[in-house]
């Protein structure tokens, strides 16, 4: 246990954990945290106030929570502190708190007056963004796709269904291509609802047809209809119908 010493001036000196504690109370706040530059003190969104004084300037090695995907799905806990290791060992680093993520520290900033913009807050931008369903679709009108799926790997993603949580608050579901494209759920859904309402012997599709998607074959029944389940992956270039013999089916529009 760290020991707290009394200082030759009767001011209680506190040990590096209280000071480590402090930091975190304030990179983690519920809320803005203001600093008076006179009197040198940090006030929570509480009130409480904390010298600058009692805050440790760096955060400590064993606080960082390395991030990487587990079996496709990332929880990212209020309270944290992350960092990313990429492919070329560059390290991003961030804080998860109540509200979400941040790679700047407004209190790395007053203490050693270093920027408080990371190097590599764009892919801590990211993250956040396809942790928020509503961004998912957008995602690519701001970065360039091949530094997306470059991303998503360094984070440990893989194709498939991909699913970005922060704890407590936002919750992003899409799915990674093989074709290193995103697509959200509603949008594959959709393609899926199509096929499974279409007659594909109208189509001229013949009896014993499947469709072969990401290796796995869907038989269509004697009526003409296929039940394909709406959580399979439907994407461009991994699909296919086939005949009964594996051979191509070109489907024609029945009204032309």
């Amino acid at each position: 246990m760290d020991r707290i010493e009394i200082s030759e001036h009767g001011k209680k000196s506190i040990s590096q954990a209280e000071k480590a504690a402090n930091r975190r109370k304030i990179d983690m706040a519920d809320g803005a945290v203001s600093f008076d530059h006179n009197s040198r003190v940090f006030t929570l969104p509480d009130g409480t106030r904390i010298s600058a004084d009692d805050v440790s300037s760096e955060i400590g090695e064993d606080e960082y929570v390395t991030i990487r995907a587990n079996d496709n799905e990332l929880t990212l806990e209020p309270g944290n502190y992350y960092r990313l290791v990429d492919k070329n060992g560059e390290i991003t680093t961030f804080s998860c708190g109540k509200y979400g993520l941040s790679s700047s520290s407004f209190s790395q900033h007053i203490l050693n007056g270093t920027s408080m913009v990371n190097k590599d807050s764009s892919k801590v931008e990211l993250l956040a963004s396809l942790a928020d369903n509503a961004n998912t679709v957008g995602v690519s009108l701001f970065y360039q796709n091949d530094w997306v799926i470059n991303t998503l790997k360094d984070y440990g993603f893989t194709p498939g269904k991909v699913s970005i949580h922060i704890n407590g608050g936002n919750c992003g579901d899409f799915y990674l291509g093989h074709n290193d494209r995103l697509y959200t759920i509603p949008e594959t859904q959709s393609r899926i609802e199509a096929i499974n309402l279409t007659n594909h012997l109208e189509y001229g599709a013949p009896i014993g047809s499947v469709w072969r998607i990401n290796g796995k074959e869907y038989p269509m029944n004697e009526n003409g209809y296929f039940k394909i389940p709406l959580d399979v992956m439907c994407e461009p270039g991994s699909m296919e119908i086939v005949d009964a013999k594996g051979n191509p089916v070109i489907l024609h529009d029945p009204d032309v």
